[in-house]
């Protein structure tokens, strides 16, 4: 029923609603309770129906993943060392172990992870090296910390760039990227907060994606959310 691919794996979801991983596992992403570099068919994850189900979404980040339940509950395996699940102590986690946060509604994930709970605030954790967080520094946390940021509707996040939509239609980033503008590339430093986005030029814009398929995904999934349609000419 639902594919949910993330780098070099891939977990689906049946009509029945049985979750199976398949792909790279070298750091416990699949979630089977092994590290083993590979699964080379799809392996169903029975275990998980014995404490998680009704799996409202799930979220492959670079080499973990995240599972979001119906009842707001959050659920994370994979790597961990850079504490992209947000749990501690900061090790791999072979099997869906529960993440410390609650009441949420929306996740997001690649090498940090992003909550957006159901009073509209934004939770973030794991690495920081760009500012990605936007908590106003460098520095990674260990778990889910609230941002200074409210009215969230959906949050996006990239390698080294987040983008937020809120509520009132504006979208929001911190980023690290180039534009083109005037017929040349123009740097614009990384920020460590959340900034309002200028999406005048959108189309000429590239957001830090560490390839041309990320780029082109992340960029469509935010604004044509946030502007109905758009054409890349891509």
């Amino acid at each position: 029923e639902k594919i949910y691919p993330g780098y070099l794996c891939v977990i689906a979801q049946d009509t029945d609603g049985y979750i199976y991983g398949s792909g790279l596992n070298d750091c416990g992403q699949l979630g089977t309770g092994f590290d083993h570099c590979h699964q080379e068919y799809f392996t169903q994850l029975d275990y998980l129906f014995d404490h998680i189900s009704d799996i409202k979404q799930v979220v492959c980040g670079s080499y973990h993943t995240l599972m979001l339940k119906n009842d707001g509950t959050v659920w994370g395996c994979g790597r961990n060392t850079g504490s992209e699940l947000g749990l501690l102590p900061s090790t791999n986690h072979h099997k869906l172990t529960q993440i410390n946060i609650s009441d949420v509604k929306s996740i997001a994930s690649y090498d940090s992870s992003f909550a957006i709970k159901n009073d509209g605030t934004l939770w973030a954790c794991g690495r920081n090296y760009y500012g990605q967080l936007g908590l106003g520094d460098k520095k990674d946390r260990k778990t889910f910390t609230q941002v200074n940021i409210t009215d969230i509707k959906d949050v996006f996040c990239g390698y080294n760039s987040t983008f937020i939509l809120k509520n009132d239609g504006t979208a929001w980033s911190t980023v690290m990227q180039m534009s083109f503008k005037e017929g040349s590339f123009i740097d614009i430093p990384a920020a460590d907060n959340f900034s309002i986005m200028d999406v005048s030029y959108i189309s000429f814009t590239l957001f830090g994606a560490v390839s041309p398929v990320e780029y082109t995904f992340s960029v469509r999934l935010l604004f044509e959310s946030c502007l109905g349609t758009l054409d890349l000419n891509m």
